[in-house]
């Protein structure tokens, strides 16, 4: 009668052993940077250090340009506005129109761009799109690039590192077509999409480079711009018991007593 009720016993261990792992997720947006209305912040070397995180810029301010990473909260460009301004005036908007869920501020990188991650954290994850100068120049083509059609392609490589800045060895790569015209399912990208990004493992910094089918003599034609939002880190827990287990464990090894008194009962009579 005593082994009788073994399995049972086990089944009931192995319950109030059932843990559950939480980790705990940092959403990193850009609401905290102080932008103009309609405007951006494109010249803030070194950078901008948010939740931890570095997102790096460097700014030539003899003849105004930047590269890395700008903060925006441009909104989409009005149909007149297209008809009256070449593409690039619209490098600094988001092709949504906005951030993402809605949000104001995004971040647009050019150039060199990387992301120091906050230490202690692993990354998670990351919302992108095209800017709005991608999209109408892969859409309708201009003076500097074509209209995509069969056969074209705008992908972004994201790859971890395991130093800052870009440094040190390569913890992994994720490739995320931002267009893609090689099958038959012909798209631009043209709202926040999220990027699974740990497969990158504890990557140390990330670096990202941008590549076109559209090429000429002097590099790539497509515009070499995207935007970024809800940059996602985490810390892994540890195991903790669910509550709901720890009731059952106890309720369970209620039972096993119960029984063994009747099995002794029976066995003494």
């Amino acid at each position: 009668m005593r082994f009788a009720n073994v399995p049972a016993l086990a089944l009931i261990l192995a319950t109030a052993s059932a843990a559950a792992h939480a980790d705990v997720v940092t959403t990193t947006t850009f609401e905290s940077v102080s932008i103009p209305a309609a405007g951006y912040v494109s010249n803030a070397p070194p950078g901008f250090t948010i939740d931890g995180n570095f997102f790096n810029n460097s700014y030539n301010a003899t003849w105004g340009t930047w590269s890395g990473w700008a903060i925006s909260n441009q909104t989409a460009p009005t149909p007149a506005e297209i008809a009256s301004k070449p593409n690039y005036a619209f490098q600094y908007s988001a092709s949504p129109g906005k951030g993402a869920d809605g949000s104001s501020n995004y971040a647009v990188a050019f150039g060199g761009s990387y992301i120091n991650v906050s230490p202690g954290q692993s990354v998670y994850s990351m919302d992108v799109t095209n800017t709005t100068y991608d999209y109408l120049s892969m859409s309708k083509g201009d003076q500097f690039s074509k209209k995509f059609g069969a056969g074209d392609f705008f992908t972004l490589s994201i790859v971890g590192h395991d130093e800052l800045n870009g440094a040190g060895a390569t913890t992994g790569q994720i490739d995320f077509q931002l267009a893609d015209f090689l099958g038959s399912n012909h798209y631009i990208v043209n709202t926040w999409d999220t990027v699974d990004l740990t497969s990158l493992g504890s990557a140390r910094s990330l670096t990202f480079s941008l590549s076109s089918s559209d090429n000429g003599v002097w590099g790539m034609n497509t515009p070499a711009y995207f935007a970024l939002d809800n940059f996602r880190t985490f810390v892994a827990s540890a195991a903790v018991p669910e509550p709901a287990s720890l009731a059952m464990a106890a309720v369970g090894f209620a039972a096993v007593a119960v029984l063994a008194r009747r099995g002794r009962k029976r066995t003494a009579g």
